[in-house]
């Protein structure tokens, strides 16, 4: 089964370059979780001059993620943080998870400028805590 995560064009370049690194470093079964996450994700809210960006599944107005796609840990955690280089800045990306999806992006630096940034790396992705595990 192919447990790559698919984007669409709702992502901007770095959210699919933190995203991606950091389902490439989850261990199975959680990385085919985090495909199901991110391809149902229909609506990226950007918040505090984009600080923190959270992620939805939205159906008839309300959020609704499927069971299937969650992670067995439950609760709020930190899941991972990313190192993220742009051309003048680096940035240290927090990736947490609530209710068992990969909900959030946080930075203490506004992330507003990357958006336009074609040309970020991913430097040390590191996984906090195995969201297989409940």
């Amino acid at each position: 089964m192919d447990t790559t995560p698919r984007f669409q064009r709702r992502f901007l370049p770095f959210e699919k370059a933190v995203l991606t690194a950091v389902h490439a470093a989850l261990p199975d079964p959680a990385a085919s979780l985090m495909a199901g996450q991110i391809g149902s994700i229909n609506r990226i809210q950007r918040l505090l001059e984009w600080r923190e960006i959270e992620f939805y599944c939205m159906r008839w107005f309300r959020v609704a993620w499927q069971e299937a796609v969650k992670f067995p840990a439950r609760g709020e955690f930190e899941l991972a943080r990313v190192t993220l280089s742009a051309p003048h800045d680096r940035f240290r990306i927090s990736v947490l998870a609530v209710g068992g999806i990969a909900f959030s992006l946080e930075c203490e630096h506004p992330m507003r400028g990357l958006a336009d940034a074609a040309d970020v790396t991913v430097g040390d992705v590191r996984i906090l805590r195995d969201p297989s595990a409940a």
